[in-house]
C-alpha cells in the first residue's frame, strides 16, 4: 500500500498518500485521527494505522483541519461504520455538512487546464473520489481550549483558506499541525519551502495570509502540513518562509526567490554525486568559465570558487557550504563584491526510473538604487537556470557514436 508513515514527534505520526497527508496521534492505545484524506485513500488511511499498531476501534475521535474532499474522504465511514465522532470547528459545520460548501469549484480549474499539471492532478483527484465524497449527517465541534482526546491537542482558529479551518497545537509534543494553513509540497505549487496553496483554493486569501501571526505564536519544532512533508523548525520560521519575509525585516527587503527543476534518468545518488560536484556545474550552467571545489567540500563550512560571465562583465564568487546531506540535498551560499549573497539550495527525490531534482536560489536585494541591479541580477538568473535545467538531463543521455 503506497502510504508513508513517518514519526515526527513522540507518538505523532505523519502519513501521506499521493496527494495528501493526515496524522495519528498516540495515548496508550488510542488514536486521535486528524484529517482522512479522499474518498480513494481509505484503504491507506487503515493501513497507516495498522503500521503503528493501532485498528480502526482504537481512533477515539476524528478531527478535522476543515470539510475540503482532501481531508473529508473517510470522515463518514468512521463516524457511522466505527462509531466515533468527528468533530470539526463550529464554522465548518456547514461545510462538513454540505449545507454550504466551499471548495474550488470544476469552472476554476478548468480555465487552468491548459497546464499539464491541473489536467494530471485533477485526473487523480478524480480517481481517488474527490466528486463522490460524503459530507456528515452530523458532526460534533469543539468549543474548549483543550479538546479531550489522546494527545489533548489545543484548537487554533486559522480561517482563510476555509471558513472555518482549524490547525491544532500539540505542546507537549512540539508540534502543530498546520492543515492547509500553508503547504510544503503540492503537485499545482512545487516547492521545497512553506508555502500558501495557490489563491484559487482558499476561500479568502486574505484571511489565509492574516492567519499565518496566528500560527507563527505557537512554540514547536516541527510543523505538520496538509500537503507535502513536515517542516522540521518552529512555526515562525515556517511563516517567515510563506511570508518570504523574516519578522524583524522592512518590506523593501523582501527576498527575491528563483525556483527551478529537472527530471533526471538516473538515481538519485548518481544525480547528487554529478550535480553537487562544482567541477561538473560548467557541463550544463553557460557563462561559467570555471567552479571548482577546495578539499573541504563535501563537508558543512567547505568552500569554493566560481567565475562567471555575467551581465557583460566576468565575476568571482566565493561559495560556502551550508548543507550537505547526501543524496538528498545541499546548499551553499554564494557570494561576490558589490552584491547580495545568493543562498542556493538542491534538493533530490526519488522518482520512477530517475530523480526529481528541484532547486531553489533566494537572494535579498539591497535597498534604493542598487535593488535595482540585483533585480535585474534575479531575472538574469532565472533564465540562465531555466537553460542549465533543459541541458542537465542530456548529460546523462546517452550520446550518438560520432
Amino acid at each position: 500500500m503506497d502510504v508513508n508513515v513517518v514519526e515526527v514527534a513522540s507518538g505523532v505520526w505523519h502519513a501521506r498518500g499521493k496527494h495528501v497527508g493526515w496524522v495519528l496521534v498516540t495515548d496508550g492505545d488510542s488514536v486521535t485521527l486528524v484529517d482522512t484524506g479522499y474518498p480513494g485513500d481509505r484503504a491507506r488511511v487503515l493501513a497507516s494505522l495498522d503500521r503503528i499498531g493501532r485498528r480502526p476501534s482504537d481512533v477515539a475521535a476524528v478531527l478535522l483541519t476543515h470539510a475540503h474532499p482532501d481531508h473529508l474522504g473517510s470522515a463518514e465511514y468512521f463516524r457511522s461504520s466505527i462509531s466515533k465522532p468527528v468533530l470539526v470547528h463550529e464554522d465548518e459545520v456547514a461545510n462538513a455538512t454540505g449545507t454550504r460548501i466551499e471548495q474550488v469549484s470544476a469552472a476554476t480549474l478548468i480555465k487552468r487546464a491548459w497546464r499539464p499539471s491541473v489536467l494530471l492532478w485533477s485526473r487523480d483527484v478524480i480517481a481517488l473520489g474527490a466528486e463522490r465524497v460524503e459530507r456528515l449527517p452530523a458532526v460534533d465541534t469543539f468549543a474548549e481550549a483543550v479538546i479531550d482526546v489522546p494527545g489533548q491537542p489545543r484548537p487554533v482558529f486559522t480561517p482563510g483558506h476555509a471558513s472555518g479551518h482549524c490547525a491544532f497545537h500539540l505542546p507537549e509534543r512540539g508540534v502543530v499541525l498546520a492543515g492547509d494553513a500553508l503547504m510544503t509540497d503540492h503537485a499545482l505549487a512545487r516547492s521545497t519551502e512553506p508555502r500558501l496553496l495557490p489563491d484559487f483554493f482558499h476561500a479568502d486569501t486574505a484571511r489565509a495570509r492574516a492567519s499565518l501571526q496566528v500560527l507563527a505564536e505557537l512554540g514547536a519544532e516541527v510543523v505538520v502540513p496538509g500537503h507535502g512533508p513536515a517542516y522540521r523548525g518552529s512555526p515562525a520560521s515556517a511563516v517567515a518562509a510563506v511570508l518570504e519575509l523574516s519578522p524583524e525585516s522592512p518590506a523593501s527587503t523582501r527576498p527575491l526567490r528563483i525556483e527551478y527543476g529537472a527530471e533526471l534518468p538516473v538515481p538519485p545518488a548518481e544525480a547528487f554525486a554529478f550535480v553537487s560536484d562544482p567541477l561538473n556545474w560548467p557541463r550544463f550552467i553557460t557563462n561559467l568559465v570555471s567552479a571548482v571545489g577546495d578539499d573541504d567540500w563535501g563537508r558543512v563550512g567547505g568552500h569554493g570558487q566560481m567565475t562567471t560571465k555575467f551581465l557583460g562583465r566576468t565575476v568571482e564568487s566565493t561559495m560556502e557550504l551550508t548543507t550537505w546531506d547526501p543524496p538528498r540535498e545541499f546548499r551553499y551560499r554564494s557570494r561576490q563584491p558589490g552584491a547580495p549573497d545568493l543562498d542556493n539550495r538542491r534538493t533530490f527525490e526519488p522518482i520512477p526510473n530517475g530523480t526529481r531534482l528541484r532547486g531553489t536560489t533566494v537572494v535579498v536585494p539591497r535597498p534604493g538604487v542598487a535593488g535595482l541591479a540585483d533585480r535585474a541580477q534575479v531575472l538574469a538568473l532565472r533564465r540562465l537556470y531555466a537553460g542549465a535545467m533543459k541541458r542537465l538531463p542530456e548529460v546523462f543521455s546517452p550520446q550518438p557514436e560520432q
